[in-house]
């Protein structure tokens, strides 16, 4: 009897888990429509001379930072 509680709470959480390919592509074209780094978003808000934290501030945090041979990034 406890055998088949547990195979069967567990089939419960695994089905629970389960969403269709469709759903999860339409969940991350939803999640991805304000993230969308385009040419005119850096021509509208980038200018000469902004700190890299007006940068940041403006398009978001970079996921990678790499560093030249001085040093700088």
């Amino acid at each position: 009897m406890k055998k088949n509680l547990f195979v069967l709470l567990t089939v419960s959480v695994l089905a629970a888990g389960c969403m269709s390919a469709s759903q999860h592509a339409s969940d991350v074209r939803r999640g991805m429509d304000g993230d969308r780094l385009t040419v005119g978003t850096v021509q509208r808000e980038i200018r000469v001379g902004m700190t890299g934290a007006d940068v940041a501030g403006v398009l978001g945090s970079p996921n990678i930072v790499t560093k030249d041979d001085l040093g700088e990034v």
